[in-house]
This record gives structure tokens, sequence and C-alpha cells, in this order.
């Protein structure tokens, strides 16, 4: 996420959530959990839209610059979009409380899209029951099979 991504630092538009009261979330996109583990450095600490994730990493919590970032959200007067997620250790605890919240969902069925940015939306990760509904789709091309989203650290591992 960042200033230099949105001025929101997520971009509503692709994620769907607003973060403003009153107004519903966009459809048709409906994102049961949201995770961000990162702030960019264009951002120098600016951590707008941190809100509208539910799971952040500790990574991404320790480089917000907190008066920033309450200036910012102050001035849009939208305060939601300044509230703390919960915070994961790492990005492997962040997909776990993510999925968890998500409710029980049978081994497989799960339905995961990581990408890089809200602005990078050419490549991305999905899971294999968001590859079986996009394999007939002339919209999207499918390289490659299922890989793994995270190395033993709990990292993820590069998109």
């Amino acid at each position: 996420m960042g200033k230099n991504i949105s001025g929101v630092g997520i971009d509503p538009n692709i994620t769907g959530r607003a973060g403003m009261p009153g107004l519903q979330n966009f459809a048709p996109v409906h994102v049961k959990a949201m995770i961000v583990t990162d702030l960019t450095e264009e951002s120098h600490g600016n951590g707008i839209g941190v809100g509208l994730a539910d799971v952040i990493t500790r990574h991404l919590y320790d480089k917000i610059d907190w008066t920033a970032t309450y200036q910012n959200v102050i001035t849009s007067a939208f305060l939601d979009r300044g509230k703390t997620p919960l915070v994961a250790a790492s990005p492997r605890a962040a997909f776990d409380i993510a999925l968890r919240y998500c409710g029980h969902i049978p081994a497989g069925r799960e339905r995961v899209v990581r990408i890089v940015d809200t602005l990078q939306l050419d490549t991305m990760q999905v899971s294999q029951a968001v590859a079986d509904d996009l394999r007939d789709s002339a919209q999207f091309s499918m390289d490659g099979g299922a890989t793994q989203l995270f190395a033993s650290s709990g990292d993820l591992l590069p998109l």
C-alpha cells in the first residue's frame, strides 16, 4: 500500500472497500478478509488506508509514521481509513488470521487472490478455487500451476 499507489493508500475501486461511513462498499467486489504486508518507501510513512485492511504485518505497522497518517486521515475526514487492524508477526500469521475470519472453508475451496498492489493487476497469484472459475475466461491467461505462498520463515515468496 502507499500514497503513490492511491490517494487512499489502497485503491477502493479494486478492493471494493471505501472506508467511508454511510457509503456502502463498492459492488461487485466483495473481499471478506484483506491482508496488507508492506508500505511503499514513496509514502514516507504515511499509512492512510491502513484501516481498510483486516490484518497487517508487524513489518508494515513499524513503517507507519502515525503523525503523518493521522494528519492525512483527519484532513480527509474519513477516520476509518486510519484505524489500526490486527497486527500479525508475519505474512503467514496474517494469512492464518484472515482465513480463520472467513469461517469454515473446506480445504481446497479457499478463494485467495494475491496482488502486488492495487495498481499492478497484470500478475496475480490465485488459489485453485479461483483458478477453476477463471480457467475458461477470455479476460485471463493462466501461467503455471499451483505454487507456494510462503517460505518456511512465514514470509511471502516472490510473486
